[in-house]
């Protein structure tokens, strides 16, 4: 009997993979992306700027009450007013304003607290007053022309839902939506 003798070759090493990913698995990746932020980038830039309208109008309905408790805590009228450079009245409210506490014949005595420009596209046109003085009770000084509002409307091009800041005689401030609310 003759026995057979098979050469045999020695095992190869096993097949490494490489790690990473595939050009094709990169740009379909890409792609993907691509398709995602342009549907949800424009709803991104909407949200962002709605929230920048809220804010400028949270940050002047703040001015607003720190102006009424300030007039009632000293027993002095102090004044909110648009300024456009932090340190007199003057200018859009889109420049910014001021709370400043001012002497029996309305002259300005001290700036109590200022606010810089507003951070959203914002056309403040609209708005029937530029300044609101508080008395020492915590009322509006009269007389004004109806009922004091400040508009904060989108700019052109922007995004966003306007919002009216409503002041009252009695000092209470309302924030509302035209578009959404009957009796804005």
């Amino acid at each position: 009997m003759r026995q057979s003798y098979r050469m045999t070759r020695p095992a190869a090493p096993p097949r490494r993979v490489a790690p990473g990913f595939t050009l094709v698995e990169l740009l379909v990746t890409v792609a993907v992306l691509a398709v995602v932020l342009t549907l949800g980038l424009p709803a991104l830039q909407r949200t962002l700027e709605r929230n920048r309208v809220t804010s400028d109008a949270n940050r002047l309905v703040s001015a607003l009450h720190l102006a009424r408790s300030e007039a009632v805590k000293r027993g002095e009228p102090v004044l909110v007013c648009s300024s456009s450079d932090g340190q007199a009245c003057g200018g859009g409210w889109a420049q910014g304003w001021i709370v400043v506490r001012v002497d029996a014949a309305g002259a300005p005595v001290e700036v109590l607290r200022r606010y810089g420009p507003m951070r959203a596209r914002v056309d403040t046109g609209a708005s029937t007053v530029n300044r609101l003085l508080f008395r020492p009770d915590g009322l509006l000084q009269g007389p004004l022309p109806g009922q004091p509002r400040i508009v904060l409307a989108p700019a052109a091009g922007a995004a966003g839902e306007p919002r009216h800041l409503i002041v009252h005689l009695g000092g209470s401030v309302r924030v509302c939506n035209p578009d959404r609310d009957e009796d804005c």
